[in-house]
């Protein structure tokens, strides 16, 4: 089950402004650009102090994926543009090429509102 302090710091840092956003990669060097499921992974090495390797990679980490306690590499989100109003967080960085703020936004809809993941 998701970690919701976890998630409470990922929705932060998205919303954070802090993060140039790119496409197809959790984290580009050349561009120094991260995708919404690399900025998770830059929250891990920031409060973890561990390293993690995420140039050119396109889903999460094992271990970052068991620190969040998300039960995917590339969590399922709510959104109201997806059809079927579910879509992995990758496609909604990608394809639909939303704002970090908007998948913050599906995040919190996803596990913070959402009567599963209350704690």
């Amino acid at each position: 089950m998701a970690k919701i302090s976890v998630i409470k710091k990922w929705i932060k840092a998205l919303r954070s402004g802090k993060y140039k956003q790119g496409r197809r990669s959790l984290f580009n060097k050349d561009d120094n650009a991260y995708c919404c499921l690399g900025v998770l992974c830059d929250v891990y090495k920031k409060e973890t102090k561990k390293t993690v390797r995420i140039n050119g990679k396109w889903f999460l980490p094992l271990k970052v994926q068991k620190w969040s306690g998300l039960d995917s590499k590339n969590p399922i989100l709510y959104h109201n543009q997806a059809e079927g109003h579910w879509c992995i967080a990758s496609e909604l960085n990608d394809d639909f090429q939303l704002s970090f703020k908007k998948i913050a936004n599906a995040i919190e809809k996803t596990f913070l509102k959402n009567k599963k993941y209350e704690s």
